[in-house]
């Protein structure tokens, strides 16, 4: 449950545009990627540092200047991740993690089923042994957790600042509706 990559429809759920500077993303960015690395599924809550998470630009700005403010060209992501990309060019995170091609075996390794998702992983290092051993460490803590629904509330939940979107004011937002879907919103009503 953990490590298992979510699954989602073909487009992004936000589509914030307009701001001058990529951290105003931030929080748009948490909410979309559930407050987790895109690439390894760290949680913010396991790190307790929010800024121990980064942007990321998927085409690099060194490559292509012109996207560094695209919302579409931008993830969310540990900062292990974000410099074991640097600047590489990589196949699109939010189409290849989110499509069922990648998944964590029972040794803790990540398997890929499509060439793009074997090259993910590759470029990524995300079966380096210390990558193994984290994800062992967190799987163990998972199974140990089952049996005390508390304790798996702890490790599953949530950070308590989620981002009120409704607040926010990009000069425009391609996906209106989504912030309806915002973690915030959904809590809320639960």
């Amino acid at each position: 449950m953990i490590f298992d990559y979510p699954t989602r429809a073909s487009h992004r759920r936000h589509g914030p545009s307009g701001y001058s500077d990529y951290e105003r993303f931030r929080p748009w960015l948490r909410d979309e990627f559930d407050f987790r690395c895109v690439f390894c599924l760290e949680r913010e809550t396991w790190t307790k540092v929010v800024r121990g998470f980064e942007i990321d630009h998927v085409v690099p700005v060194s490559k292509s200047p012109d996207l560094a403010l695209d919302y579409d060209n931008l993830v969310y992501a540990c900062a292990r991740c974000n410099g074991t990309k640097s600047d590489q060019s990589i196949p699109d995170p939010y189409f290849t993690l989110t499509d069922g091609s990648i998944q964590i075996d029972s040794k803790a390794k990540a398997v890929g089923a499509t060439p793009n998702s074997r090259k993910l992983i590759h470029q990524l290092d995300l079966n380096s042994p210390l990558m193994i051993e984290w994800r062992k460490l967190m799987l163990e803590f998972e199974r140990l957790s089952e049996s005390k629904p508390d304790a798996l509330e702890r490790l599953t939940r949530l950070p308590s600042d989620l981002p009120d979107l409704r607040k926010l004011r990009p000069k425009a937002n391609s996906q209106p509706n989504g912030i309806a879907l915002s973690w915030k919103l959904k809590e809320s009503s639960s």
